[in-house]
């Protein structure tokens, strides 16, 4: 696997089950009194996948401009068929 430094080049994290990118990542923020806003004051690689429904230990993170995004539609984020 190649290693990407984050800092010169654009990139995303992706589920390491299915490779969607429409995930959620664990973080810690702060509210700054003075600013008004939350900040992030710790991200984590902690995370849920929103199209395989998985939980994840280690997102992928991934160049953003060279591989287009998985969705819903591709077989891996597929949800079983109840029937």
């Amino acid at each position: 696997m190649k290693i990407i430094d984050k800092m010169t080049v654009k990139t995303k994290p992706v589920c390491p089950d299915c490779g969607s990118d429409d995930v959620l990542l664990d973080a810690w923020i702060t509210w700054d009194v003075i600013g008004q806003r939350f900040e992030v004051s710790a991200d984590f690689e902690n995370g849920f996948c929103e199209s395989c429904h998985e939980d994840f230990k280690r997102a992928i993170w991934i160049d953003a401009d060279l591989a287009p995004p998985k969705t819903v539609d591709s077989p891996a984020c597929r949800q079983p068929s109840l029937s």
